[in-house]
């Protein structure tokens, strides 16, 4: 992807953290819905869910193909310090304190902190969510 600077939206919950298969959705709704390019860490989960729990739909991955790119590892680091990167959506779980500033949630260049992972998903939703209207 070749995209402007601050123009993408990273989403990333670690590799420890396996979201619903409801929480999936919507987050992947929000990032279809941006219209905005977008950058996505999902580990396979380690185990396998009858819920589809940590996993994006196949609807999801061939409807989005030409808007984002889709990983199963990536150097965190190297990602968020890239200049492309507009949007961070992260859990700001306890494993993101490794790395610098992964504790705040950047979005569009205001870092916001958040201590409470369900306040600071919601939140860069909304901002997500705003973007597109």
């Amino acid at each position: 992807m070749a995209e402007k600077n601050s123009s993408v939206v990273y989403v990333s919950f670690g590799s420890v953290v396996v979201l619903s298969e409801n929480e999936m959705e919507a987050i992947a709704t929000a990032v279809k819905k941006s219209k905005r390019p977008f950058f996505w860490f999902v580990k396979k989960p380690d185990y396998n869910s009858p819920d589809k729990s940590g996993e994006l739909a196949l609807a999801f991955k061939e409807v989005t193909k030409n808007q984002g790119l889709i990983v199963s590892w990536c150097p965190q680091t190297k990602v968020l310090a890239h200049q492309v990167i507009a949007c961070f959506i992260t859990g700001c779980g306890w494993n993101s304190e490794f790395y610098p500033g992964n504790d705040l949630c950047r979005c569009g260049g205001d870092r916001l902190h958040r201590a409470m992972h369900a306040y600071c998903q919601n939140q860069t939703l909304e901002w997500v969510n705003d973007k597109q209207e």
